[in-house]
């Protein structure tokens, strides 16, 4: 039998949902008025190059293009929520856009997961022992740093480092591709370069596709660094003034436990929305890396099918896009409402 925090922990996740559901709508209409605006047939925009004249009579009735513009609509819907989302018109003809979305994937996913890994990781321990010494000089050091960083967009912190990187005279990491040339490819299960060789034993490919990663990860990894460090300074500065962990210190309790079992914890949940939500942010700052190193993921792709206006890929990646953000947003809403269970109430 569920216990009542298990009902409002489900009742709390099923408004969430549903409020997403407009949104996901939203993003859908934004897809569909996309497809419809750019230039030439729809159904033939969709259709592989070598498409004979029957198939493409079969489209547009598919499409629904001889009917109200409400059942087109609808009809797209249906489409894109079930993965027809057709074929690649100029970086992969004859190619389904679904097959291509889910070789590239993984690859810029796994880049944002372990660099936002890092990244909290870090930022946890430099955010609470500066909040715990604030107004002292190692605190001010690190602000004044915080700052400067916060103050200059993502995409030029991507580039700068990407220079730095390529300028230094000892050339210590590769910069672009992703892998060492005769070290073969791991048999494809997930898609993941790191998950498939990791099943098949092959920890040589793993740990060369890392060292490839090396230079985009660091980048990613100052990108959010700031970010969450800055959060979590904030938010323990506030828990570090209750009168709880002032009772604790007077007490006699060692500043690492206050720290650790005390702070970190109540402070923790509005950091938490902080690092869910940065995944989507990365999402736009993988472009010009990807594009730089030459990685093939979904960043390169998308900058690839603007600049030759393959239509139906911003299609489809303007919906894959959105659905990560909406995901994401979900998942925030869920870990803060478990770290903080008050939420859930409101």
């Amino acid at each position: 039998m569920k216990t009542k925090s298990q009902i409002n922990i489900l009742t709390y996740i099923g408004r969430r949902i549903l409020i997403s559901i407009p949104v996901l709508f939203g993003i859908i209409t934004i897809a569909f008025l996309i497809s419809r605006a750019v230039p030439g047939d729809p159904a033939l925009n969709r259709l592989p190059v070598q498409a004979l004249g029957r198939l493409y009579e079969a489209e547009r009735e598919k499409l629904g293009l001889n009917q109200p513009i409400i059942v087109q609509y609808l009809i797209f819907i249906r489409l894109i929520l079930t993965g027809d989302w057709g074929y690649s018109l100029v970086i992969s003809p004859d190619t389904e856009i679904w097959f291509l979305i889910w070789e590239r994937l993984p690859r810029t996913l796994e880049l944002i997961f372990i660099s936002m890994f890092i990244a909290t990781y870090i930022g946890l321990k430099i955010g609470k022992k500066t909040a715990f010494k604030r107004n002292k000089f190692q605190d001010s050091m690190s602000r004044v740093i915080l700052y400067l960083i916060m103050a200059i967009p993502g995409y030029l912190i991507a580039l700068s480092t990407l220079y730095y990187f390529s300028a230094t005279d000892i050339k210590l990491f590769p910069f672009w591709g992703y892998k060492t040339p005769g070290i073969g490819d791991p048999p494809t299960i997930t898609y993941s370069r790191i998950i498939d060789s990791l099943l098949v034993f092959r920890f040589d490919i793993t740990i060369d596709y890392l060292y490839h990663l090396f230079v985009p990860i660091i980048t990613l990894v100052i990108i959010q660094l700031v970010i969450i460090t800055r959060h979590t300074r904030s938010s323990m500065i506030t828990i570090l003034q209750q009168d709880y962990i002032r009772t604790a210190i007077a007490k006699g309790v060692d500043d690492k436990t206050v720290l650790k079992k005390h702070a970190l914890k109540n402070a923790i949940p509005p950091v938490i929305t902080q690092i869910t939500m940065g995944f989507p942010t990365l999402l736009g700052t993988m472009i010009p890396i990807e594009v730089a190193l030459e990685i093939k993921g979904i960043g390169q792709w998308f900058n690839n099918a603007v600049y030759l206006k393959d239509y139906n890929i911003i299609v489809a990646l303007v919906f894959v896009y959105g659905i990560i953000a909406i995901s994401f947003n979900l998942i925030a809403d869920i870990a803060y409402s478990i770290a903080d269970p008050r939420i859930r109430y409101k």
